[in-house]
């Protein structure tokens, strides 16, 4: 496998952190509904909160780019359509922890130590430490109710103030 070091492997790493907050939202919601837009909002958040830091990090239509050659994942036979991170692995596992406090966390941790909030970040630790606590599977939530949890409007009609 062919791989590219960057002079600078930090920004990138940020990117990876970026991704991976959308990982939370895939296990409280599972594949019920389109949670793209909740992902969305948590990626946001927390781009919004590394610019307000002052810390790089690689855009994801570059990182996109970049892997445009690389290796193309495809479907798993009998694996269905569910949502397979490693933060819904966590909860299917029924391990009793999730790795979310150190990827949602770490961006309410930068928010907090700038005096700026990141509450749909913060929102989606809280709730996965309740779920990982309850012992809930993988899709405790529907996106509505995950969505209406955050205290996040989705769709038209959305508050501008609290929309995704």
């Amino acid at each position: 496998m062919r791989v590219q070091l960057p002079p600078d492997v930090a920004p990138w790493k940020y990117n990876k952190l970026l991704s991976n907050l959308a990982n939370a939202v895939g296990a409280l919601a599972g594949s019920d509904g389109d949670t793209a837009e909740l992902q969305a909002a948590a990626q946001r958040e927390g781009e919004a909160v590394l610019r307000h830091a002052g810390i790089d990090f690689v855009p994801f239509a570059v990182s996109d780019a970049a892997r445009a050659g690389g290796p193309t994942p495809r479907p798993v036979p009998g694996a269905g359509a569910a949502m397979t991170n490693s933060t819904w692995q966590s909860l299917n596992r029924n391990t009793g922890n999730a790795e979310t406090d150190f990827l949602n966390g770490e961006i309410v941790r930068i928010a907090h130590r700038h005096g700026i909030a990141a509450p749909v970040n913060a929102g989606l630790a809280t709730l996965m430490r309740k779920a990982v606590r309850e012992g809930a599977g993988p899709g405790a939530y529907s996106a509505a109710a995950l969505a209406s949890a955050l205290g996040l409007t989705v769709g038209a009609g959305a508050d501008p103030d609290r929309s995704v």
